[in-house]
Protein backbone atom coordinates (compact mmCIF):
# COMPACT_ATOMS: atom_id res chain seq x y z
CA UNK A 1 0.00 0.00 0.00
CA UNK A 2 2.74 2.48 0.99
CA UNK A 3 4.76 1.51 -2.06
CA UNK A 4 1.87 2.24 -4.42
CA UNK A 5 1.26 5.61 -2.72
CA UNK A 6 4.95 6.41 -3.11
CA UNK A 7 4.82 5.52 -6.81
CA UNK A 8 1.75 7.72 -7.28
CA UNK A 9 3.50 10.61 -5.49
CA UNK A 10 6.66 10.19 -7.58
CA UNK A 11 4.63 10.00 -10.79
CA UNK A 12 2.80 13.19 -9.82
CA UNK A 13 6.11 14.96 -9.17
CA UNK A 14 7.48 13.82 -12.54
CA UNK A 15 4.33 14.97 -14.37
CA UNK A 16 4.48 18.35 -12.61
CA UNK A 17 8.13 18.74 -13.63
CA UNK A 18 7.25 17.82 -17.22
CA UNK A 19 4.43 20.39 -17.26
CA UNK A 20 6.81 23.05 -15.91
CA UNK A 21 9.45 22.12 -18.49
CA UNK A 22 6.89 22.29 -21.31
CA UNK A 23 5.70 25.69 -20.04
CA UNK A 24 9.32 26.99 -19.99
CA UNK A 25 9.81 25.76 -23.57
CA UNK A 26 6.57 27.44 -24.68
CA UNK A 27 7.53 30.72 -22.99
CA UNK A 28 10.93 30.61 -24.70
CA UNK A 29 9.29 29.90 -28.08
CA UNK A 30 6.89 32.81 -27.50
CA UNK A 31 9.75 35.19 -26.67
CA UNK A 32 11.86 33.98 -29.62
CA UNK A 33 9.07 34.35 -32.19
CA UNK A 34 8.02 37.72 -30.74
CA UNK A 35 11.56 39.11 -30.95
CA UNK A 36 12.04 37.80 -34.50
CA UNK A 37 8.73 39.20 -35.79
CA UNK A 38 9.25 42.58 -34.12
CA UNK A 39 12.77 42.85 -35.56
CA UNK A 40 12.06 41.66 -39.11
CA UNK A 41 8.30 42.01 -39.70
CA UNK A 42 6.88 45.05 -37.85
CA UNK A 43 3.12 45.17 -37.41
CA UNK A 44 0.86 47.41 -39.46
CA UNK A 45 -0.51 50.31 -37.40
CA UNK A 46 -3.68 50.37 -39.53
CA UNK A 47 -4.51 46.64 -39.59
CA UNK A 48 -5.33 46.05 -35.94
CA UNK A 49 -7.61 43.02 -36.22
CA UNK A 50 -6.30 39.47 -36.11
CA UNK A 51 -3.84 38.34 -38.74
CA UNK A 52 -5.02 40.35 -41.74
CA UNK A 53 -1.45 41.59 -41.87
CA UNK A 54 1.03 39.41 -39.96
CA UNK A 55 3.84 41.88 -40.64
CA UNK A 56 5.39 43.83 -43.48
CA UNK A 57 6.49 41.89 -46.53
CA UNK A 58 7.09 43.87 -49.74
CA UNK A 59 4.62 43.56 -52.61
CA UNK A 60 6.31 42.14 -55.72
CA UNK A 61 4.88 44.89 -57.97
CA UNK A 62 5.44 47.80 -55.58
CA UNK A 63 7.98 47.01 -52.83
CA UNK A 64 6.97 50.07 -50.78
CA UNK A 65 3.57 48.43 -50.15
CA UNK A 66 2.87 45.42 -47.96
CA UNK A 67 1.80 42.33 -49.89
CA UNK A 68 -0.70 41.41 -47.15
CA UNK A 69 -2.56 44.68 -46.59
CA UNK A 70 -1.26 47.02 -49.31
CA UNK A 71 -0.44 49.71 -46.74
CA UNK A 72 2.84 51.59 -47.10
CA UNK A 73 6.03 50.39 -45.44
CA UNK A 74 6.08 53.46 -43.16
CA UNK A 75 2.74 52.33 -41.65
CA UNK A 76 4.46 49.19 -40.37
CA UNK A 77 6.18 50.47 -37.25
CA UNK A 78 4.15 48.80 -34.49
CA UNK A 79 5.66 46.20 -32.20
CA UNK A 80 3.88 43.20 -30.76
CA UNK A 81 3.79 43.36 -26.96
CA UNK A 82 4.64 40.31 -24.85
CA UNK A 83 2.04 41.25 -22.22
CA UNK A 84 -0.78 41.63 -24.79
CA UNK A 85 -3.34 38.85 -24.16
CA UNK A 86 -3.98 38.43 -27.90
CA UNK A 87 -0.30 37.76 -28.65
CA UNK A 88 -0.42 34.09 -27.71
CA UNK A 89 1.93 31.38 -28.91
CA UNK A 90 -0.83 30.15 -31.24
CA UNK A 91 -1.26 33.66 -32.68
CA UNK A 92 2.49 34.05 -33.22
CA UNK A 93 2.71 30.60 -34.82
CA UNK A 94 -0.09 31.52 -37.24
CA UNK A 95 1.73 34.77 -38.09
CA UNK A 96 4.91 32.81 -38.84
CA UNK A 97 2.94 30.41 -41.08
CA UNK A 98 1.20 33.26 -42.93
CA UNK A 99 4.54 35.00 -43.47
CA UNK A 100 6.00 31.72 -44.76
CA UNK A 101 9.12 32.02 -42.63
CA UNK A 102 11.08 29.75 -40.32
CA UNK A 103 12.13 30.75 -36.82
CA UNK A 104 15.31 29.28 -35.32
CA UNK A 105 14.59 27.67 -31.94
CA UNK A 106 18.01 26.02 -31.58
CA UNK A 107 18.97 28.32 -28.68
CA UNK A 108 16.02 27.15 -26.56
CA UNK A 109 17.04 24.57 -23.95
CA UNK A 110 15.25 21.21 -24.33
CA UNK A 111 13.41 22.35 -27.49
CA UNK A 112 13.70 18.81 -28.88
CA UNK A 113 11.43 17.62 -26.03
CA UNK A 114 8.63 20.04 -26.94
CA UNK A 115 6.42 17.70 -28.99
CA UNK A 116 7.31 14.62 -26.93
CA UNK A 117 6.30 16.29 -23.66
CA UNK A 118 3.11 17.65 -25.18
CA UNK A 119 2.06 14.21 -26.44
CA UNK A 120 2.95 12.54 -23.14
CA UNK A 121 1.00 15.05 -21.08
CA UNK A 122 -2.00 14.88 -23.43
CA UNK A 123 -2.05 11.08 -23.15
CA UNK A 124 -1.85 11.34 -19.35
CA UNK A 125 -4.75 13.80 -19.33
CA UNK A 126 -6.85 11.48 -21.52
CA UNK A 127 -6.17 8.55 -19.16
CA UNK A 128 -7.14 10.68 -16.14
CA UNK A 129 -10.38 11.74 -17.85
CA UNK A 130 -11.24 8.14 -18.74
CA UNK A 131 -10.62 7.07 -15.13
CA UNK A 132 -12.86 9.86 -13.84
CA UNK A 133 -15.63 8.83 -16.25
CA UNK A 134 -15.35 5.21 -15.13
CA UNK A 135 -15.58 6.29 -11.48
CA UNK A 136 -18.72 8.32 -12.23
CA UNK A 137 -20.48 5.31 -13.76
Amino acid sequence: MQQSESIVRQTTVVKDEQREQLERIRQSKHATILAHLNAKFPKCSICTTGLICPGFQPNSENPTLCKHCMHENRKHQDQRKAHDRTVTLAYLTQAVEKLGITVDFSEIPDIELDEELEIELEEELEIELEEELEEDE
